[in-house]
């Protein structure tokens, strides 16, 4: 301890920041300094980690957006994973639920239409609505006849009643082949009906169709039924 220059007067403690001391003989305690401890290490490597997942979060979600170039892949390999085994026996039976069902539903239809004979008037199949209407042969009119054709093997009647129809019955045949098969293996198997042109297609020949169908002279007057 430094001893006082001036004996004969007493250090004034508490000018300096120290509390009296009790007595001479008691040396003055030292200042209490605030020290800040340092950082724990764990606590900056789980700050540093928040950090980095963001950054990737954010890195991923722009790498899912629509204008994407890796969107449609990512969501086609999503769709893949979330599917089940396709080698497991029940995985099978629940892919072909939803084909098993549209095609019961459509040998019911064609049941009714062969009992119920749409080729004789007044059967219990009514007459179209545009037909009885407005007059005029819409797309579909024939149908149901072009239909009862097809189940007696009868192609040139079916052809008559309604041509376009028999080639909308082909393109809905494969598309069902398409997606059964899809369905039964796992994965999607892209058709006529993916492309981004099918839908203004079947559009623009259904209203050729109709125009041809109603032209008053020969030879279309003979697709009139």
């Amino acid at each position: 301890m430094t001893e006082n220059p001036y004996p004969d007067q007493e250090p004034n403690y508490e000018q300096q920041g120290f509390p009296s001391p009790p007595n001479a003989s008691c040396p003055a305690p030292l200042p209490s300094r605030h020290v800040t401890p340092p950082m724990d290490n764990n606590l900056f490597r789980a700050i540093l980690a928040t950090v980095l997942q963001g950054l990737r979060g954010r890195r991923q979600s722009a790498l899912l957006r629509p204008n994407s170039r890796r969107w449609a892949s990512n969501r086609r390999r999503v769709m893949r994973e979330s599917q089940l085994d396709p080698a497991t026996p029940q995985a099978s039976v629940l892919r072909l639920g939803a084909p098993a069902a549209v095609a019961a539903a459509s040998t019911a239809v064609c049941g009714f239409v062969a009992w119920t004979d749409p080729t004789t008037p007044g059967g219990a199949i009514p007459v179209c609505p545009t037909k009885a209407l407005l007059g005029i042969t819409c797309p579909g009119c024939g149908s149901a006849r072009m239909l009862y054709a097809l189940l007696h093997i009868d192609f040139s009647r079916a052809l008559r009643y309604n041509a376009v129809g028999v080639a909308a019955l082909a393109l809905l045949v494969e598309a069902y082949l398409r997606w059964t098969w899809g369905r039964l293996h796992g994965r999607r198997i892209r058709g006529w009906q993916h492309l981004s042109w099918a839908p203004t297609a079947v559009l623009t020949v259904a209203l050729i169709w109709l125009g041809v169908r109603n032209i008053p002279f020969k030879p279309f007057t003979a697709l009139h039924v």
